[in-house]
C-alpha cells in the first residue's frame, strides 16, 4: 500500500473528533444488527463516519449488510489476545478499504476511523462479565476489567456473594468465638471474677 497522501489525510483527520471516532467504533462494535430501530439510529447518527464510495471502492447499495461486515472484521481484530494480533488485522482492513492507488489519493472518514483504531490496540478491551450487552471496550483508569459501572458493580455483587457461600461460615464462627472471648474478659475485669 502507498502512503497516504499527507495533507488530504490531515485534513480529513482533523475534521474528526477523538471522542467521536471512539464512540464510532464502541457503538458499532456493540450494535446488534438485528435491532433495525437501533442499526437506523446508528446509521442516521454516525453516515458521515461510515466508508464512502470512492474511484474503485463501491458502496454497498445495502448499507445494513456493510454495517454487519464492517462490524464482524473489527470484533475479530478487537478479540485478537495480543496488541500485535490487532494490530496486524487492523492493517489487512486498511489495506483492503484503500486497496487501489485512487482509494488511497481520496481517503475517507472510516480510513480515519480505522487510523484511531490502530491507535487504540493496546486499550481494547471486551468486558469480563459473561451476559454483558456491550462488552466491547476502550480501556481507561475508570474502565479497567468492565464496559460500565454496572458490569463491574453486577461482578463485585457476585464476587462477594460467592465469598460468603464459601468463606462466611467460617469468618461468622471465628467472629463469634472472637466476641465471646471478648465478652468474657470484659466480664472478668468489671465484675472480678
Amino acid at each position: 500500500m502507498n502512503s497516504l497522501p499527507k495533507h488530504r489525510l490531515n485534513t480529513l483527520v482533523s475534521k474528526i473528533k477523538v471522542d467521536t471516532a471512539d464512540k464510532f467504533l464502541e457503538e458499532l462494535l456493540n450494535l446488534d444488527v438485528m435491532d433495525v430501530p437501533a442499526l437506523e439510529r446508528f446509521i442516521r447518527r454516525f453516515r458521515h463516519l461510515l466508508p464512502a464510495p470512492g474511484p474503485n471502492r463501491a458502496m454497498n447499495p445495502n448499507l445494513e449488510t456493510g454495517v454487519l461486515n464492517w462490524q464482524a472484521r473489527l470484533r475479530a481484530a478487537w478479540r485478537q489476545p495480543t496488541p500485535l494480533g490487532r494490530e496486524v488485522l487492523l492493517l489487512g482492513i486498511i489495506a483492503s478499504h484503500l486497496a487501489s492507488p485512487e482509494d488511497q489519493a481520496h481517503p475517507d472518514a472510516y480510513a480515519a476511523v480505522l487510523m484511531r483504531a490502530l491507535h487504540l490496540v493496546g486499550r481494547m478491551r471486551i468486558c469480563k462479565r459473561k451476559d454483558c450487552q456491550t462488552p466491547y471496550y476502550i480501556w481507561s483508569p475508570k474502565r479497567r476489567n468492565y464496559c460500565s459501572d454496572v458490569c463491574a458493580r453486577e461482578a463485585q455483587r457476585a464476587f462477594k456473594l460467592n465469598w460468603w457461600r464459601k468463606d462466611g461460615p467460617e469468618w461468622q464462627r471465628k467472629r463469634r468465638a472472637k466476641a465471646k472471648r471478648l465478652k468474657k474478659s470484659q466480664g472478668k475485669r468489671k465484675g472480678g471474677k
